[in-house]
């Protein structure tokens, strides 16, 4: 049987964990990959420490890239997207690493749900050492696009963007990643969307290391850019919920509960930027949430 193609895309614009990220693309059990790597650094000594970790590896399957200047981080995944020829594609973040058999136990669940747009697996959450720090929550093998924004919003989902594998053409039919300034929230806007005809199918396999850092994008945003980015992350949702408004009666009741979770869901994260903005500020995790509940108690009066 022929493997379709897998491109992986990977984004780079640091070099802390490179390394790690192309070894553990080119050690894939599943053979039929491509790598692109796209060069995003800002400056130009970063930028040529990438270019010499990439030219490091010898293989034919590594396809290199370089931007002439930085771009924003949403309009540089979707240039990855023009880049790459494959059937389906992830994106695999810098930082981050996979198991070896990731994209072979992917391909057993294409194989099993051929018209699903989005598949993913498991993560293990490690820190800048590698050490384990936790797992994140079981999903069902498979959910529609109203499960998987429930359980997003209720906080009983944990997902990044490396441990999620997409079919090409249906990328193609969005336009790529959902446009956010800051980049906050675009996967699950994006997963959303290609799930809405077909679903989102899990592997509960531990398949997928997203590394929990201070130097991730994610952790260096300011606190504006943080809230900003959420903003428009609702804006989104509440524009996409329209379009998927059921008439089943059960999912009607999961509809509207969406709807009201949807400020809660803002609020909580507004609460969670604030005491991480504190804590790096402070540089202790207890006197910013001393402060933090000042701060509230001040805005509820």
């Amino acid at each position: 049987m022929d493997l379709p193609l897998i491109s992986i895309g990977i984004p780079v614009v640091k070099a802390n964990f490179l390394n790690e990220a192309i070894y553990c693309a080119l050690e894939q059990t599943y053979s039929n990959i491509e790598i692109v790597i796209l060069n995003n650094a800002k400056g130009n000594l970063i930028r040529e420490q990438i270019e010499n970790i990439v030219t490091s590896f010898k293989s034919e399957k590594i396809y290199y890239y370089k931007n002439e200047t930085q771009l924003p981080i949403i309009e540089n995944w979707n240039k990855l997207l023009t880049l790459v020829k494959g059937e389906y594609f992830s994106l695999l973040c810098d930082d981050d690493k996979w198991d070896k058999r990731f994209l072979m136990e992917i391909f057993k669940l294409t194989a099993k749900y051929p018209n699903a747009n989005v598949f993913h697996s498991r993560a293990l959450i490690v820190n800048d050492q590698g050490q384990h720090i936790r797992l994140t929550p079981m999903c069902n093998e498979y959910e529609d696009a109203l499960d998987f924004i429930h359980e997003r919003l209720k906080f009983l989902r944990a997902h990044y963007l490396s441990d999620f594998v997409v079919k090409m053409s249906a990328m193609r039919k969005i336009k790529g990643f959902t446009q956010i300034s800051t980049g906050w929230g675009s996967d699950d806007l994006t997963w959303t969307k290609l799930a809405v005809d077909h679903g989102i199918i899990y592997t509960p396999q531990i398949l997928f290391y997203y590394r929990e850092s201070n130097i991730n994008i994610s952790n260096t945003d300011g606190l504006k850019t943080k809230i900003s980015g959420l903003s428009q992350f609702i804006i989104l949702l509440n524009e996409l919920l329209v379009l998927m408004k059921p008439s089943d009666p059960d999912k009607i009741i999961q509809y509207n509960l969406i709807l009201n979770e949807i400020n809660v869901f803002r609020q909580k994260h507004i609460e969670m930027f604030w005491k991480k903005y504190l804590t790096i500020k402070l540089k202790s995790k207890t006197l910013s949430k001393l402060v933090f509940k000042i701060i509230r108690n001040k805005v509820t009066k």
